[in-house]
């Protein structure tokens, strides 16, 4: 040590501070030599979780988090690490601050020979641009991954994946278009890989589909297939989300006894989001008219930490009090449900403004990093090569940097000041608007308040003028006669069957009569099907009054055989109805 001092100590100022600045760079590059490699066990995690980043991307970023610093992999470890954190970081959920990984990952592997590692950036650059709502974008990747999946033999695992989200998002992107084709690529693989977990979850997939194209029945038995496949091979997850979309094919065809038999196999089976099963029972049991019990299963359901969720149950109690004849307390729910789903958008369309905010933010500060990166790489460059003023040029440099990185603090914290104060804004503006609509819904309140006075008025109106038209079609002679027929025994009309037989004014009077009760009802038939006769229309006027056919018979003076063909050629030639539709009496009750 002492020689050193003295070494210092003699020679020039300007030699002394080369000599300390070559000195501390050799301390440095010691110093990085020692440090032990870890590229083995590192390199050990990237296999592991790149083997479970499909089926268990969750375990693949818990090996990945393992590794103390990306810096000390070499380039192709830390590609292969960059494209695994990125799929499992999609497929888990996990958050994604910006585009800057996969973009990295897709400038590696877009250039290289490795299709299947290429499939697999582009379609982790797919999805990450879904998540980032930028759809069009992400079909645009898997467009491409789709073309090269087409020389790939055999398939990578990949394939499934891609195909099923391809799907899952062309089903939700304008135009709406069917994803079947690409569901029915994903089962394919599925099935030659005898997965059986990917087989139940894609036909679950393609059985909502079939439910969306209004093909319920056939969404049933694909639904029927995907629970008895979980049941024998003892997957309990499947097994209730295929039993719970079962239940929803079943409500939708108004199969009500199947549906809650499945909502409940579904309960007892568990799942996850148990509030929404109790949703899905709640809505079985109102159209099934069990409204003591759905409002229970409704109540269970309501969750207050989401505006959907609040919308979706308001809806219901609506419906519920609607169907009990309490119709104010229906209305104000029935209002609560749309405030929560203008709620619901407005608080989507703030949180993607946010995120293209963040993400129009991020690309300025990439580029000015960037941009800076290169200016410190050529300042580094002239330090190595400016031997005589290296000194001076590294002070100079640090001091560049710090006044750098101090910009660019200053820049983020300004842009996030004025996020900040646009989000405001916009909560502000939403607050305005949900007042503005408060004092709308009750003035509308107070008016409907007053037309459902003014409605019930009419409908009592309604309700006398109906029971008076009766009472007059009761007194009515012919009425009489036909009432008095149907109340004898079969012995008594056998032997007054001649002076029971209605004369041509007593059918007459029947038209008439009948005409006046139900509403122009032989008006609008005659009017409809002008092909029928006046006795056509008698017949048409009992069977109206579901007056037996051995009655009719009676009356008209008809034998059963003529009484059956003039129905049949009334239903077939004269009306041309359906024949394998509703009978020809039913068509006339409700006419």
């Amino acid at each position: 040590m002492l020689l050193v001092h003295d070494f210092l100590h003699n020679v020039t100022p300007f030699r002394r501070a080369a000599l300390i600045v070559v000195g501390v760079i050799v301390v440095i590059g010691l110093i990085l030599l020692s440090v032990p490699k870890r590229v083995t066990t590192d390199n050990v995690y990237i296999d592991r979780a790149d083997s479970l980043k499909y089926d268990s991307p969750e375990a693949a970023l818990s090996l990945l988090r393992r590794i103390p610093s990306v810096d000390i992999l070499n380039g192709e470890e830390r590609e292969l690490y960059n494209l695994v954190k990125s799929t499992a970081a999609v497929l888990s959920g996990d958050s994604i601050e910006n585009d800057s990984l996969v973009n990295a990952v897709l400038a590696h592997y877009s250039g290289g020979d490795d299709n299947v590692r290429t499939v697999e950036a582009l379609y982790a650059a797919g999805m990450t641009y879904h998540r980032f709502d930028d759809d069009k974008r992400a079909i645009g990747y898997f467009q491409k991954a789709g073309t090269m999946l087409q020389n790939i033999n055999p398939v990578p695992e990949a394939a499934y994946f891609l195909y099923r989200d391809w799907g899952n998002i062309m089903k939700a992107e304008r135009p709406y278009r069917d994803p079947m084709s690409l569901y029915k690529q994903a089962e394919r693989y599925a099935f030659s890989v005898k997965d059986t977990s990917k087989i139940i979850e894609i036909q679950n997939l393609m059985g909502y589909e079939l439910m969306f194209m209004g093909k319920f029945a056939d969404a049933g038995k694909v639904f029927g297939r995907t629970t008895s496949l979980a049941e024998k091979t003892h997957r309990p997850k499947l097994e209730a989300d295929s039993w719970k979309n079962m239940a929803i094919a079943c409500k939708w065809t108004k199969r009500l006894p199947e549906a809650l038999t499945s909502i409940n196999r579904t309960i007892s089976a568990g799942y996850p989001d148990m509030k929404k099963l109790y949703s899905v029972k709640g809505s079985i049991l109102v159209d099934m008219g069990q409204l003591d019990s759905a409002r229970h299963y409704v109540e269970l359901s309501r969750k207050d930490d989401h505006y959907y969720d609040l919308s979706t149950y308001y809806f219901w109690m609506s419906q519920i009090s609607k169907k009990e004849g309490r119709y104010a307390e229906a209305l104000a729910q029935f209002e609560q449900y749309a405030l929560y789903q203008d709620s619901t958008f407005e608080q989507m369309r703030t949180r993607r403004l946010a995120e293209m905010q963040r993400l129009y933010d991020y690309s300025e500060l990439r580029a000015e990093r960037n941009a800076f990166q290169l200016e410190s790489s050529r300042r580094g460059t002239l330090l190595i090569l400016s031997v005589v003023g290296v000194a001076a040029v590294t002070a100079f440099a640090v001091f560049l940097n710090r006044r750098q990185k101090q910009k660019m603090k200053d820049a983020i914290s300004s842009k996030d000041n004025m996020l900040k104060q646009s989000i405001q804004q916009i909560k502000d503006k939403n607050y305005e608007l949900m007042q503005m609509e408060r004092r709308f819904r009750e003035r509308e309140e107070e008016m409907a308040s007053t037309l459902t006075g003014k409605d019930n008025e009419l409908d009592n109106l309604r309700q006398r003028q109906r029971d008076l038209k009766m009472k007059i079609f009761q007194l009515d002679e012919v009425v009489s006669k036909i009432e008095r027929t149907r109340k004898m025994n079969e012995k008594k009309k056998i032997l007054s069957a001649k002076q029971i037989v209605l004369s041509d004014d007593e059918r007459s009077s029947l038209l008439n009569s009948a005409n006046l009760c139900f509403d122009s009802f032989v008006t609008r038939l005659h009017s409809q099907y002008p092909s029928l006769s006046d006795d056509d229309l008698c017949l048409c006027c009992l069977m109206k009054m579901r007056i037996s056919n051995q009655d009719i018979c009676i009356l008209l003076d008809l034998s059963d055989y003529t009484l059956r063909k003039r129905k049949y050629r009334m239903k077939t030639a004269k009306m041309e109805l359906a024949v394998g539709g509703a009978s020809i009496e039913d068509f006339i009750a409700t006419y």
